[in-house]
């Protein structure tokens, strides 16, 4: 499989199922916390969380159809999970911080290069995330060998794999006149949120809903305006643009979030990387992590 359509499928999987399953616990302990400790079971399933007219939508509402919508799903995610990381436990099977870094920068990478925007998530969950992928793929694989020269060869007929350009995590804010865009800079510079300015000031619909993120760009991305990597390059991360700068949306101005410098990787630094992917090639249509479920025996009881 090409790297990155599997590194955009692990994207895909990170946005849309690890991180539904967070938030959905970070609502209910926040639930839980607004409520009261001395709130019993019943009082807080039966709490009117919101009202439409004279209906009453009560939490036991929203719950019952977080549970018919997502609970199997989620509950086959948390399954998934403890096996793969009680199985490397047992296994001996560990993931060094060094490769979940340079699998990060990759998936950062990718995302520029996949979508015009990126959802901003903490990137404890994207490192906890990619380690579960990596340690699932070592689990899948263990078994498979692949000689050096084999490896060797796949390196060098795929090494613009391998070279990582500069990618930049982006927020903006366009307006239609470089007056406008003055008070805006001079607005920050008093203290006020960049993402609270996007979604007040912003033209640019899309991004301004999202508090003006742009997501991860590559310096050589077709997504954005040149001007852009002109500005960021010069930038240092936490920081906006001084003066903004005309484009055909208008007067932009841009916010670093993050940076991540380009690199070429040698074949040392990848040949992990290499043996799962080629690895992965030989069991392809058994990458599914419940084919690990009958080593620790899962019952399911819901």
């Amino acid at each position: 499989m090409n790297k990155n359509i599997l590194w955009g499928i692990i994207l895909i999987l990170l946005i849309t199922n690890g991180f539904t399953l967070n938030a959905m616990q970070k609502y209910k302990n926040s639930a839980m916390e607004t409520t009261g400790s001395n709130i019993s079971g019943n009082q807080h399933e039966n709490r009117i969380i919101a009202t439409v007219g004279d209906k009453k939508i009560y939490y036991s509402d929203l719950m019952s159809q977080l549970e018919n919508n997502y609970g199997m799903n989620m509950l086959k995610n948390l399954i998934n999970h403890e096996v793969v990381f009680q199985l490397a436990d047992k296994e001996n099977i560990t993931i060094s911080d060094q490769e979940i870094e340079r699998e990060m920068n990759f998936l950062k990478g990718i995302a520029s290069d996949n979508f015009d925007n990126t959802p901003t998530v903490n990137e404890e969950d994207w490192k906890k995330e990619i380690e579960y992928s990596l340690l699932l793929d070592e689990l899948l694989t263990k078994d498979v060998v692949i000689s050096e020269t084999e490896l060797e060869a796949y390196y060098e007929e795929n090494k613009q794999l391998y070279n990582l350009p500069s990618s930049y995590h982006l927020a903006k804010i366009v307006v239609s006149s470089l007056e406008e865009a003055s008070s805006v800079i001079k607005e920050l510079n008093n203290g006020s949120e960049f993402n609270a300015l996007a979604m007040e000031r912003s033209i640019d619909v899309f991004s301004a809903s999202q508090g003006g993120n742009v997501g991860y760009v590559s310096e050589n991305s077709d997504y954005v305006p040149p001007e852009y990597i002109e500005q960021v390059k010069n930038m240092n991360v936490g920081t906006w643009s001084r003066q903004p700068f005309k484009t055909e949306e208008g007067f932009v101005i841009l916010f670093l979030q993050d940076a991540v410098e380009g690199k070429n990787y040698t074949f040392s630094e990848v040949k992990d990387q290499i043996r799962r992917q080629m690895a992965l090639q030989q069991t392809e249509g058994n990458y599914s992590p419940e084919n690990l479920w009958s080593e620790l025996g899962v019952e399911v009881l819901y």
